[in-house]
């Protein structure tokens, strides 16, 4: 089971108990008198779990194109302003991004570009493949900012995520 965030870690240990239940007492059907305290072992274990259980951060800010699944390869990025800050767009270029392979076809499906970091997700639609040889190589996501909110929203966002991946920036000449 593959968990992204603490909370879906919490959800997925939360389940790992049942499972675990549900296969030593060899019940496919409960009657509700055994419902009840396998539920309540399931809670308990639950807890015990999740306070043994060593803490894994996640990355305080990253890129989805499938919910739920972090996407590691890093894109360069593109800023543009107008000069009255009224509008903006950044382009994220992915070269061979993980979500492509075929060994990601089985965790769902690409709806969009999603931008998650402790303030919330910022999402665009505007997704686009170039194919290389038949196969897609570059995927390029682009985000409009209209207005100075949007725009230092998405900053407060690319802070947190350069800082957990390393990257640096260098203005155009």
């Amino acid at each position: 089971v593959f968990c992204s965030a603490q909370s879906a870690m919490a959800r997925c240990l939360a389940l790992a108990p049942l499972l675990l239940v549900l296969f030593a007492t060899g019940a496919g059907a409960l009657t509700p008198g055994l419902h009840r305290v396998v539920a309540n072992r399931v809670r308990v274990s639950a807890l015990r779990m999740a306070d043994d259980a060593p803490a894994i951060s996640a990355p305080s800010a990253y890129i989805e194109f499938m919910v739920g699944v972090p996407e590691p390869v890093v894109p360069d990025v593109k800023l543009t302003r107008s000069r009255d800050g009224s509008t903006g767009v950044a382009t994220f270029t992915f070269d061979a991004p993980s979500f492509l392979s075929a060994a990601s076809a089985d965790l769902g499906e690409t709806t969009g570009m999603y931008l998650k970091d402790e303030e919330g997700t910022l999402k665009t639609t505007e997704v686009t493949a170039t194919f290389v040889n038949g196969k897609p190589r570059i995927v390029k996501g682009v985000v409009v900012m209209k207005g100075e909110y949007e725009w230092d929203r998405f900053m407060r966002f690319m802070e947190r995520y350069a800082e957990a991946n390393g990257l640096g920036f260098s203005k155009a000449q």
